[in-house]
């Protein structure tokens, strides 16, 4: 069974990568067009013949202010020494700067981005129907020139007599001790250092992240946390008896150190996830109403409201306010796991999705004005990036906001 689990996420980690390289292998040809082989001719020839893939090659061959757009792109990645070579090194091309003037490659710049390869150099966001490239109206654009900033490695733990340590602003080394354990702060990692092995009353921490801040943990066992923006994880500073059970609200990622004699149990709301050993991201916010838990690596099982179920790899279970599970087979693992990878995946996402993933990493407020736009976006963009480069680059897909202190409004 472990080997099957292996194979299948060996599968999906192929099938992954297998995309990724033909999408490029499509965005060099559209540099090239129509200077091809042979052999290029019959991949083009098969590509422009599937689905709304000559709509997709009409809107870029026909715009004609190409290197307008590449300025915006310029403009809005910063173009770092460090995003070149990256650029270099992925795509085999060099990155379009004010004194670069080759159109093929201008020209493949923009179909990367139009496809959503383009994750190392520009922000770009569009619709489902992609129809045209356009150049935004600066004139149009409502955006204070304040920048809101990217959230940070911040935390507050709270400890077992109540007392609560800011983490930012704590040294790093030994911060205290809890029981026979040393609690111990890293440069935005909390790792729980375990002295001895007797046994003792169970001791719980919890480890906080407001909107805006992230932090990590290692529990005392080995296992490792990742909190996202908004959530937290209550846990026993060390674990004693025949299980190691936690808590989380928001979204963790997860990597359980392997115990066979102790199974590792993470609630989340009414619902717990059980597994001995394993990888695996869970999302719980309450306005994004299912609970959902994708595994990258060995098995849990689901369970709740005398509901159960067992997933494998590569595939999440959604815990519904029913008490019912849906499994989905085939789950998106780089979208789901990008959080903790520091970027944002956008793949035919709602924009109240969107929205709510700005909201809490940037702490901000997000309200409507009128009628919600019904867009569905894709992208991919760091999170390290300034909000209202973000909200720019949202607004290249006829998506409009103003920006009033901390609150973005979404204009119709």
């Amino acid at each position: 069974m472990a080997d099957e689990q292996g194979n299948k996420f060996e599968f999906l980690n192929y099938k992954t990568r297998r995309m990724q390289e033909e999408h490029i292998a499509i965005a060099r040809l559209m540099g090239k067009f129509p200077d091809f082989n042979k052999e290029e001719q019959a991949m083009w020839d098969e590509w422009i013949g599937k689905g709304n893939n000559r709509e997709i090659w009409n809107s870029i061959n026909q715009q004609q202010s190409i290197i307008n757009e590449l300025e915006i792109i310029e403009r809005l990645a910063g173009q770092t020494e460090i995003s070149r070579k990256k650029l270099e090194r992925k795509f085999g091309v060099i990155p379009i700067t004010r004194a670069t003037k080759n159109s093929s490659i201008k020209k493949y710049l923009v179909a990367a981005a139009v496809i959503g390869i383009i994750a190392t150099t520009g922000y770009w966001f569009m619709n489902r129907k992609i129809s045209s490239v356009e150049k935004p109206d600066e004139e149009k654009l409502a955006i204070q020139p304040a920048s809101i900033e990217p959230g940070k490695y911040k935390a507050r733990l709270i400890l077992a007599d109540g007392r609560t340590i800011f983490l930012d602003k704590a040294a790093n080394g030994r911060l205290t001790s809890q029981g026979s354990t040393d609690v111990v702060n890293d440069d935005g990692k909390l790792r729980y250092e375990r002295k001895e092995t007797a046994s003792e009353a169970p001791v719980f921490n919890t480890l906080a992240t407001a909107n805006g801040e992230t932090y990590q943990l290692t529990l005392s066992d080995g296992s490792k946390v990742w909190l996202n923006a908004g959530s937290s994880i209550r846990f026993p500073v060390a674990f004693t008896g025949g299980e190691r059970r936690i808590e989380i609200t928001g979204e963790a990622f997860l990597e359980v150190a392997k115990n066979p004699e102790k199974p590792f149990i993470t609630k989340v709301g009414s619902s717990e996830i059980k597994v001995l050993g394993t990888i695996f991201n869970v999302n719980g916010y309450a306005n994004e109403g299912d609970v959902k838990t994708t595994l990258l690596e060995g098995k849990v099982q689901v369970s709740g409201a005398g509901h159960s179920t067992i997933i494998v790899p590569g595939e999440q279970a959604q815990y519904k306010n029913d008490g019912t599970i849906r499994v989905e087979r085939d789950a998106d693992i780089e979208k789901v796991t990008s959080w903790k990878n520091g970027l944002f995946v956008f793949r035919n996402d709602e924009l109240p999705v969107v929205m709510h993933q700005l909201e809490r990493w940037y702490n901000v407020k997000v309200t409507y004005k009128g009628q919600i736009p019904d867009k569905q976006l894709i992208g991919i963009i760091g999170r390290d990036q300034p909000l209202n480069d973000v909200l720019k680059a949202l607004e290249m897909n006829n998506v409009h906001f103003t920006v009033q202190g901390n609150e973005i409004i979404v204009m119709p």
